[in-house]
């Protein structure tokens, strides 16, 4: 079968100018280069797919996430604050204000996340997370993000009224056990998020690994059937010139 393909390509070259086999080797030269440049490109997409998802998806999430927890104890501590009797009207007034501050940062990280960060927004890491068997992770995450809402929307209604009782002084004290265990619920539901996109971190650090290894082997392909393909329709080519020369 190769033979009967070999002769037939010798006939056609051999009914062509020495020009147009010139122009058709550097054809096959460009189509073998082409193949190559595609096979490499591919590989590289993959790979900036899952290292886009670790970072983007996962990292990021992770240390925005720790910002939201350190911004929620800066708050708790001037909750304590105003618990003294011995602070000023101007210290206390700052204190809510500083409340108030840290309480919009850390909601407005945990609002991007629901909207921008959470797995459930890019269909095909959770098509892969699916292939893989992992969708339980997902739904991890789905379910912790909607226990820590829960909790947020809680302590922010528990904190209303007892830093509008505390404005002029340590304010109703029977108010704050609530806010504080609404914290408490807000720290605890922070820390199951986090591992679980530690999980996913190390499921695309896996899938970046097996993209690279598929990467690399069809890149050695593509380089050897090219180079294959080049070497033969170019001896043929030189053969068929240098026998009409001849």
């Amino acid at each position: 079968m190769f033979k009967k393909f070999l002769s037939s390509i010798t006939k056609l070259l051999a009914n062509i100018s020495v020009a147009w086999k010139v122009v058709l080797m550097a054809m096959v030269l460009f189509l073998g280069i082409l193949g190559i440049t595609y096979s490499a490109y591919q590989g590289l997409q993959s790979l900036r797919y899952q290292f886009s998802n670790i970072y983007d998806f996962m990292l990021v999430p992770i240390t925005t996430i720790e910002s939201a927890d350190t911004s929620w104890t800066h708050a708790e501590a001037y909750i304590q604050k105003l618990l003294r009797s011995d602070i000023s009207a101007s210290e206390r007034a700052d204190a809510i204000t500083q409340i108030n501050a840290d309480n919009k940062a850390a909601h407005d990280i945990i609002t991007r996340y629901d909207t921008e960060w959470v797995t459930t927004t890019s269909p095909q890491f959770t098509q892969d997370l699916r292939n893989a068997g992992k969708i339980n992770l997902q739904n991890q995450e789905v379910a912790q993000l909607a226990s820590l809402k829960s909790a947020i929307t809680a302590y922010e209604a528990a904190l209303g009224p007892y830093l509008e009782s505390a404005k002029d002084g340590p304010g109703n004290t029977t108010l704050i056990n609530p806010v504080i265990q609404k914290l408490t619920l807000i720290h605890g539901s922070l820390t199951p998020l986090i591992q679980v996109n530690l999980q996913f971190a190390d499921f695309s650090n896996s899938q970046a690994k097996a993209a690279f290894s598929t990467g690399l082997r069809n890149y050695g392909i593509a380089l050897g059937f090219s180079l294959l393909i080049s070497l033969i329709f170019s001896f043929l080519i030189i053969t068929s010139i240098t026998s009409r020369l001849g």
